[in-house]
């Protein structure tokens, strides 16, 4: 997949972000599937650092030719953040604007070399590398706030179920 198509699909995605969770009302964005697992507004906060903190940077860490790896370790960032203090439109909408602000930078650069890389302990990330799990990692978080929508329906909608909708399974 070229680069000028992954930059596409994060475009199209921003999108698709925003239609699927603007409207949340606040028993859905807090709701959790099990105690240890995120709710909407934790899966909205962390795509928003994400966007800001990680990708963009790493991305841009490796086309600038910076030397060594940055040090983001985001696999905590949920249970230290205040995730669960923020307002949900605006962290939504701090999360749009993010991907704005990625989609236009992305747009400016002007026949980057995606091969330039640094070594990683693992070994060398490539801008595109970083520039695929971009994309790959909408896909995860996309399916994860499909899950995690349709099994609060399930429980919303317990009385009436949803067979006729088809197995999730």
């Amino acid at each position: 997949m070229s680069p000028d198509h992954i930059i596409r699909q994060l475009t199209k995605h921003r999108h698709v972000f925003q239609h699927y969770l603007e409207g949340a009302i606040p028993p859905e964005y807090t709701w959790r599937m099990r105690p240890t697992a995120w709710c909407l507004l934790e899966i909205v906060s962390y795509l928003r650092d994400k966007e800001i903190e990680d990708f963009r940077s790493r991305v841009a860490h490796c086309l600038e030719q910076t030397g060594t790896p940055l040090p983001i370790d985001s696999d905590t960032w949920v249970q230290e953040r205040p995730y669960l203090q923020g307002d949900y439109g605006t962290v939504l909408q701090d999360f749009l604007h993010a991907r704005d602000a990625s989609i236009a930078w992305l747009g400016s650069l002007r026949e980057p070399d995606w091969t330039l890389a640094y070594e990683a302990p693992q070994e060398p990330r490539s801008a595109e590398f970083f520039l695929t799990n971009w994309l790959a990692h909408d896909y995860l978080y996309l399916r994860s706030i499909t899950h995690l929508q349709y099994h609060y329906l399930r429980v919303q909608q317990e009385p009436l179920g949803l067979t006729y909708a088809g197995s999730w399974d």
